[in-house]
């Protein structure tokens, strides 16, 4: 019963059913980067998309969405992105690099679900000191060049938790939807 919480009745059943993956975008507040860093979230998926209007909270001085979804790349402008890339098109990589000012992420959020989705996170991390999270393949091989990007980058990675969220997690992604901080129907 500790992953179970009240809803006020101006929350919808539809809306309800959507707050699942939430809880684990909402723990992203807590390691972003400080007020005006740059953020780039992997993948214009529903979880992206969620973790959009969680990473504006910090006001990030740049929010990016990398995705292959025309439709949710349009959405995330209005959900709070302050640019987005078609990773379908060749310069995607180019755009990327110009969009964060050519010195990367301050922080990468994989919310994708290619094996494409980690490399382009790892590449996009910035040259200081970046986190790269999100919801890795556990059988995937993992691209990763330790000089490159733990030890130059200084690159600090994390994963969701998944089912093994933490009951206040899921308390405060629940308190999002319910206050209108997070609008989760047009995912």
């Amino acid at each position: 019963a500790r992953q179970l919480f009240r809803l006020e009745e101006r929350v919808t059943m539809e809306a309800a059913s959507l707050v699942e993956n939430l809880p684990n975008e909402s723990r992203r507040e807590d390691t972003s980067p400080p007020v005006g860093g740059k953020i780039v979230i992997i993948g214009a998926t529903p979880i992206g998309l969620l973790a959009v209007q969680v990473a504006r909270l910090v006001s990030p001085a740049a929010l990016i969405l990398a995705g292959r979804s025309a439709g949710r790349l349009r959405l995330a402008a209005d959900l709070g992105a302050t640019g987005t890339v078609n990773t379908a098109d060749e310069g995607h990589r180019r755009e990327l690099s110009r969009l964060t000012g050519e010195r990367g992420a301050d922080t990468a959020i994989v919310c994708g679900y290619e094996g494409s989705d980690l490399q382009l996170a790892l590449d996009v991390a910035g040259l200081e000191e970046s986190s790269t999270s999100g919801h890795f393949d556990p059988t995937a091989e993992l691209p990763l060049s330790p000089s490159r990007d733990l030890l130059w980058k200084a690159l600090t990675l994390t994963v969701n938790r998944g089912w093994r969220t933490a009951a206040e997690d899921s308390a405060r992604a629940v308190d999002l939807v319910t206050s209108g901080v997070v609008d989760v129907l047009p995912l």
